[in-house]
């Protein structure tokens, strides 16, 4: 169980339904396991101090900002070129797992949509999408390499009946995509023991397998989410005033064996 090495996972649903905090969530469990962890961030938003927060060690990812689709597929390549070469240098790396956290695909254009300043760029979008997908597939699936990435919503038009939203980037995504993880925020909570006009501390999701081919569909769950992440064995707490971050992030190629010691 959990994410599968050498295939593609997508986590999709509309802002604020935990899909950042399962990110960071599964960042942490790959630390935990010894794992390299990657981070691509197209949005320019993902929050650092709260992944830390929950457990992450930042100063062990390497973090790239691609800024198109078809960027991300170079760097997926540099990922996968760079793990090679510190396995030569470095027998030890060679067991270890690796992970690439893409947030997010719908955040992230084509590099026809930068080059011009108007027009539809829809279909090269999603040409791009294809492209990166299949691409990425191969990669992962060759260098046993966990790939999560993040998508949004949009409505579709002219629907009366039946599901009214999908998410971005066409049908690549969903055809390549071995999971598939839909989440909705069903409510909000408070800290134990919040009275009625207390601030809200976190919100009540509901995670849904819409695909899984390495295991059962259309599984779901509803949990609990506050700053500090899912809320298993402990109490909702209050959002705290996070310090500020520590100065240095890896932000390098895997060249130096102290990043892996």
């Amino acid at each position: 169980d959990g994410i599968p090495c050498g295939l593609i996972t997508e986590v999709f649903g509309p802002p604020d339904a935990g899909k950042t905090s399962f990110l960071c969530e599964v960042m942490r469990q790959m630390q935990l396991q010894g794992g390299i962890v990657f981070l691509f961030l197209s949005e320019r938003k993902f929050d650092l101090k709260r992944a830390e927060y929950m457990g992450v060690d930042i100063r062990r990812i390497i973090i790239r900002h691609p800024k198109t689709i078809e960027q991300v597929g170079e760097y997926l390549h540099d990922v996968v070129q760079s793990i090679k070469s510190a396995q030569k240098k470095n027998k030890k790396i060679g067991n270890r797992p690796a992970l690439v956290v893409w947030d997010s695909l719908g955040a992230t254009p084509c590099a026809k949509e930068l080059d011009e300043r108007r027009g539809d760029f829809a279909a090269d979008q999603a040409a791009a999408i294809t492209v990166l997908m299949r691409r990425t597939q191969g990669l992962i699936a060759d260098n046993a390499i966990a790939f999560v990435m993040s998508n949004q919503i949009s409505t579709k038009i002219g629907v009366t009946f039946g599901k009214k939203t999908q998410a971005k980037g066409g049908y690549a995504p969903k055809y390549y995509s071995a999971i598939r993880l839909e989440f909705t925020q069903i409510g909000k909570v408070r800290a134990q023991g919040g009275k009625t006009g207390d601030p809200w501390c976190g919100i009540k999701t509901k995670m849904e397998t819409v695909k899984n081919h390495v295991g059962t569909p259309f599984q779901s769950g509803e949990f609990v989410l506050d700053a500090k992440g899912f809320v298993f064995d402990r109490q909702v707490e209050p959002i705290p005033d996070f310090l500020s971050l520590p100065t240095k992030i890896v932000s390098g190629d895997l060249d130096e064996e102290e990043e892996f010691e």
